[in-house]
C-alpha cells in the first residue's frame, strides 16, 4: 500500500466521523433556531455523555466540510483536503472568538468540545493534505 493510498483512506475515515458528528448535531438541533447563539448538545444524555454542541447552521457547515474531506480522499485531490482544513479552522476560531466576545456572536452554536473536534479535524486534514501533495509529486514521472 502506497502513501497516497493510506492518506486517502485516512481522509475518508475522518470525513465519515465528521459526517456522523454533523448528522447528530443536525438531528439534535432540529427544534432550535437555525442560526441561534445556542446549540443543542449531542451525545447520550441518559448516560451523561455530552459531546459537541451545534445549531442547524453549524451542523450543516460541518457536514459540508466533512463531505469535502471524504471527496478529497475518494478523488485524491489534495486541494479539497486543504479546503476542509481551512473550514474546520474557521469553525474552531469562531468558537474561540465567541468565548471572548460573548455568546451572542456564536453563529455555529458551538462550545469547547466542538472547538477541540474542529481543531483536530483541521490539523488532520492539513497534515494529510500536505502528505497527499508530497505523494502526488513523488508519484508523477
Amino acid at each position: 500500500m502506497t502513501l497516497a493510498d493510506k492518506v486517502s483512506r485516512y481522509q475518508i475515515v475522518w470525513g465519515i466521523v465528521g459526517l456522523i458528528a454533523g448528522a447528530f448535531g443536525l438531528f439534535y438541533s432540529r427544534g432550535l433556531p437555525y442560526s441561534g447563539a445556542h446549540g443543542a448538545v449531542t451525545g447520550l444524555r441518559h448516560y451523561e455523555l455530552r459531546w459537541m454542541t451545534y445549531n442547524g447552521l453549524g451542523a450543516t457547515v460541518a457536514i459540508a466540510l466533512a463531505a469535502c474531506g471524504v471527496a478529497a480522499g475518494a478523488l485524491r485531490k489534495p486541494m479539497l483536503a486543504w479546503i476542509a482544513a481551512a473550514g474546520f479552522t474557521v469553525i474552531a476560531l469562531q468558537t474561540l472568538v465567541q468565548w471572548r466576545t460573548g455568546a451572542t456572536s456564536n453563529i455555529f452554536g458551538s462550545t469547547g468540545p466542538t472547538f477541540a473536534f474542529s481543531l483536530a479535524l483541521a490539523l488532520l486534514y492539513a497534515i494529510t493534505g500536505r502528505l497527499a501533495s508530497v505523494a502526488t509529486v513523488e508519484a508523477s514521472p
